[in-house]
């Protein structure tokens, strides 16, 4: 899919714990409509979405909470232990998570002002949802870093941090197909001068 008007749709990806959710923040303050596919993703996962039942089937109802909804950290515990597992439950939601990304970037096409629209997406090229995107930025930061956000802003241990952050290491960038890698590793001043940089040269001179 490629933008049918001005509005630029640029996929922001990179590995967890990278800072994709500050740079996302602050394209949304310069002006970019944004759509996190992680929440958007959470919607698969309801009672009575399309993808309910086949993770129910696939992993039990160890997973669930006591109104029957899908608990997802409890899935993740599961999930980032087994690789294939894992991968099972990509391929099941996935598809469905495209879905509603190819649904919502129609709906801000249609009804947005904004220069840009902001895909903010970890598994941008795991997914396939690269093809969705006008272009591409990454996100890159120290992995001592990346590991010290996951356990003090998602409260993770050091072992679950080490197996969530292996498990996109698996997935390799293809480089060719990013247009800017944003290096987040001095802080948020840094970051921020990065963002506005980025945004005057690709898409308010291109506006």
């Amino acid at each position: 899919m490629r933008s049918r008007n001005s509005m630029l749709i640029v996929g922001l990806t990179g590995r967890i714990g990278t800072g994709k959710s500050e740079a996302a923040r602050i394209l949304e303050r310069l002006g970019a409509s944004v759509i996190d596919a992680d929440r958007l993703g959470h919607q698969v996962y309801l009672m009575g979405a399309p993808a309910y039942h086949r993770i129910v089937a696939e992993y039990g109802r160890e997973i669930l909470e006591a109104d029957g909804e899908i608990d997802r950290t409890r899935l993740g515990a599961v999930v980032f232990r087994d690789s294939a597992r894992r991968n099972r439950l990509e391929e099941i939601v996935w598809p469905h998570i495209r879905e509603a990304l190819e649904r919502r970037i129609e709906v801000e096409q249609a009804s947005s002002a904004a220069p840009a629209l902001v895909v903010d997406a970890a598994v941008l090229f795991q997914a396939g949802w690269d093809d969705l995107c006008d272009e591409v930025w990454l996100m890159s930061a120290p992995r001592d870093e990346v590991l010290a956000r996951l356990r003090s802003g998602r409260g993770l241990t050091e072992a679950e941090a080490q197996r969530r952050l292996a498990a996109q290491v698996e997935h390799q960038i293809p480089r060719e197909k990013v247009s800017a890698v944003i290096e987040n590793a001095r802080g948020l001043d840094d970051l921020t001068e990065q963002v506005e940089r980025l945004w005057a040269d690709r898409v308010t001179r291109k506006a």
